[in-house]
């Protein structure tokens, strides 16, 4: 079995990775392929980064695959995504250009650029809907990081009806298995429900963990309000909100922080 782990922007994604990728050098059990470094193949079961939500559907006929995938609460998502991506200008400014207005443009209007990323990466086949759409001159940048930062031209504003396809695919009941772990779930049962469903239990992923917490100084980050907060989780990410409220949660799971 193929597991495609599927990264969504500051959820965790770089955590679930660099944690694979650690507990396998360390036991030797289990297998990682790579594709942005140096994938190698496996024999048997594997769980694969680098590939987008989607792959499965490009492999042979009758071959065994599903996705997996962590998501975080909107609008601590939100505040995160832009104090890195735009505020700071990090992984190479990838995101600062004049498409953004990064690092100048205020979070509300950042915020309103990039809305319902849940919905709009999880409702096929709005994503991705063509290949012209995601055709782009510049190789640095994948089709999805080209697409956010000129935020998603022509796609389609998100409906009631992409809302329901998000949350069947998250809900597992797409046509390809799909495993959503809430990233505040991680420290509650995450890991261990993350060994069982790509058939490893006990690999022990939990003592392996590590956070990413990307290194940079936060003392310049923003603070939004609370009414932006509630803006920006009420109206701006509403699909998404309801998307993660709707994600059935294991275990106690943390409120939204204010």
């Amino acid at each position: 079995m193929l597991t495609v782990f599927v990264e969504v922007g500051k959820t965790a994604s770089t955590t679930v990775h660099k944690t694979f990728r650690d507990t396998i050098e360390a036991t030797g059990s289990f297998c990682i392929i790579d594709f942005a470094n140096d994938p190698k193949p496996c024999f048997g079961s594997a769980i694969v980064f680098g590939v987008p939500f989607g792959a499965c559907s490009a492999l042979a006929p009758g071959s065994r695959c599903q996705y997996l995938t962590t998501l975080r609460e909107p609008g601590n998502r939100t505040v995160s995504e832009y104090n890195y991506f735009c505020r700071a200008c990090s992984e190479g400014g990838k995101l600062c250009n004049a498409n953004t207005g990064c690092p100048k443009t205020s979070f509300m209007q950042w915020a309103r650029d990039h809305s319902e990323q849940f919905t709009q990466h999880f409702s096929p086949p709005l994503w991705p809907p063509t290949v012209q759409w995601m055709e782009h001159q510049d190789a640095e940048h994948t089709a999805y990081y080209y697409q956010y930062a000129h935020g998603f031209p022509d796609r389609p504003t998100v409906n009631d009806r992409d809302y329901e396809r998000a949350l069947s695919v998250l809900s597992g009941n797409g046509p390809t298995p799909m495993l959503t772990i809430k990233t505040e779930e991680l420290d509650v049962d995450g890991w261990e429900r993350i060994e069982e469903y790509v058939g490893a239990p006990g690999l022990d992923l939990r003592s392996h963990e590590e956070v990413v917490l990307h290194g940079r100084p936060k003392r310049d980050d923003y603070e939004p309000t609370e009414e932006e907060l509630k803006e920006v989780r009420e109206v701006i990410d509403a699909y998404d909100s309801r998307l993660y409220q709707a994600i059935p949660s294991h275990g106690r799971v943390p409120g939204p922080a204010r």
